[in-house]
């Protein structure tokens, strides 16, 4: 609940980080630390994550906007 509540329960960061503890089951404190810390590049993918880094995959997301919709 606390990583879900942290990242306001974007669907994006949500399925990074349940990839991450499904090969890495004991490190809930340590993402969710990164996410209070603002700390996107230390959140690290899985081999089967596509982008990886957090911010890498937020940035390609927004790119992807129709530029009236950016901000």
């Amino acid at each position: 609940h606390s990583i879900i509540k942290e990242c306001k329960g974007s669907p994006l960061v949500v399925s990074l980080i349940g990839a991450l503890l499904r090969d890495f089951p004991n490190r809930w404190d340590y993402y969710l630390r990164q996410l209070q810390n603002k700390q996107f590049k230390r959140i690290r993918k899985s081999s089967s994550y596509d982008y990886e880094a957090l911010d890498e995959a937020m940035s390609i997301s927004v790119e992807m906007l129709r530029e009236d919709i950016k901000d």
